[in-house]
């Protein structure tokens, strides 16, 4: 059964926690400590959507750096190599994240050749 309705209170100290997965989106909460980061990745198939919901941080987006903070949106386009860091002395970065599907990337068949090219991009 999926829930219509989704009211996120709080996600503790937890570095991430995925708190809702209905299909063609994502919800997550992501705590960041001092000096943590998420580690470069990409999302083939999913924009991602970034409130800062609490602290300060930096996020590199295809080698372009940008200070964040609290109230700002990051919107990263899909396919683009991205990191988030808490650039913070004390405190933690939260981020509330939203991941949607474009509908012209729904899932396909690939090849064993294609699989092993679009490993080496992520």
């Amino acid at each position: 059964m999926q829930e219509s309705l989704l009211v996120i209170t709080d996600a503790g100290s937890l570095f991430q926690e995925v708190l809702a997965n209905p299909g063609r989106s994502r919800t997550v909460v992501i705590v960041l400590q001092p000096g943590e980061n998420t580690g470069a990745e990409v999302h083939s198939q999913f924009d991602e959507y970034a409130r800062v919901d609490r602290g300060i941080g930096k996020v590199v987006v295809d080698g372009e750096a940008a200070d964040i903070r609290e109230g700002q949106v990051v919107v990263i386009s899909s396919g683009s190599r991205h990191s988030i860091r808490n650039t913070a002395s004390s405190g933690g970065l939260r981020l509330s994240v939203v991941y949607l599907r474009h509908p012209e990337l729904a899932p396909r068949r690939m090849s064993t050749g294609q699989m092993a090219s679009s490993a080496q991009v992520a």
